[in-house]
């Protein structure tokens, strides 16, 4: 999450605040050709019970003798249901027994179903919304929701730390100056996100205020003010020799920082804009990252370099870079640049 391009932001209000939203491509340059491959997987984990807590509550209503439900589905979704010629469209139909009203390739509109008993309806629903879950993943990483980290303590801590490695007496094979992050861009991750339209942004922002109203706020009346240590390192993969990611560990009393990154990832998670590798968050402020030696037009697929990490581990396991107090969460835009340095900002939260 390094680039330096700047985007221009489109503003949207929402209920009476300005949130900015930048274009961003989402769709994988693989997928240009292929787009109404069919997704055959989607009938092995179809949301059959009510009692799914992925579901919501649906709005269906009599239709001439029938039952109908009207949703939101984002235009880039569209070839995901249509599938080769039809033939997903045709089976969900099928096994089913509803109509799917889908708008023509190009253009907006909501997606209709229409079915005999209002179970149908939902059940045609359900299984729209899991194939759209499988098909978020083929798509581009757009936003991530970000803690700044980039304070004057910890970018002061980062610096000296940045110092001390690039001066040591002995060199460490890759090691250079071009790995080490941007002191203005430096921020926790809380989870990586796949916005494709201006509705699923919105939908994004309110999400956040959601989990500021649930999640951080009755924390923060339990706890007080979230004070984070930001101490020590350590590296992703499983050799120190061999190392493309080293990162700063992140502390809070009593856990709580991890509990609240927890909760918002697993919210964001249930309504389906944020892809889980795992059931924690990795609480982590990255340093230095070998991709970041690559043009970012060249980065995707292509070979890393990695660096031998064995003696900054030992000699920075305690290193303190800083402390500061949680005071904002953002929804950010990857490969964006603002004018203070950090990512442009689809939306925040003041904590």
């Amino acid at each position: 999450m390094d680039n330096n391009s700047t985007l221009r932001p489109e503003l949207v209000w929402i209920d009476g605040r300005c949130y900015r939203f930048g274009d961003s491509g989402v769709w994988s340059k693989d997928r240009g050709t292929a787009v109404y491959q069919e997704e055959s997987m989607y009938l092995e984990d179809d949301y059959d019970s009510d009692e799914d807590s992925a579901s919501e509550e649906f709005d269906v209503q009599p239709y001439n003798g029938r039952f109908k439900h009207t949703f939101y589905l984002a235009k880039p979704f569209f070839p995901f249901v249509i599938g080769t010629k039809g033939s997903t469209r045709k089976r969900l139909e099928t096994e089913t027994s509803t109509s799917i009203q889908i708008p023509k390739l190009g253009q907006n509109g909501d997606i209709v179903l229409v079915g005999p008993t209002r179970q149908k309806v939902i059940l045609a629903r359900q299984r729209i919304d899991n194939l759209i879950k499988t098909s978020r993943k083929k798509l581009h990483y757009t936003h991530f929701i970000s803690i700044p980290t980039n304070c004057e303590s910890v970018q002061n801590g980062f610096q000296k730390f940045k110092e001390s490695v690039l001066a040591a007496n002995e060199p460490m094979r890759g090691v250079e100056e071009e790995i080490f992050q941007n002191p203005k861009k430096m921020h926790l991750t809380i989870g990586m996100l796949v916005l494709v339209d201006s509705i699923e942004r919105e939908e994004a922002v309110r999400a956040l205020e959601h989990c500021k109203e649930n999640i951080i706020a009755p924390a923060i009346l339990k706890n007080g003010p979230l004070l984070l240590t930001v101490q020590g390192v350590d590296y992703m993969n499983d050799d120190p020799a061999e190392v493309n990611v080293l990162y700063a560990k992140v502390y809070s009393k009593d856990n709580v920082l991890q509990e609240i990154a927890d909760q918002i990832s697993d919210y964001f998670f249930d309504i389906g804009f944020l892809r889980k590798d795992a059931d924690k968050v990795n609480l982590h402020i990255t340093l230095m990252n070998t991709k970041f030696r690559i043009p970012e037009d060249e980065r995707r697929g292509a070979k890393r370099e990695t660096f031998d990490a064995t003696k900054i581990l030992k000699a920075h396991k305690d290193t303190k870079f800083g402390e500061f107090t949680l005071s904002t969460i953002h929804i950010s835009q990857l490969h964006s640049q603002s004018s203070n340095g950090y990512y442009e900002i689809t939306g925040s939260i003041i904590c």
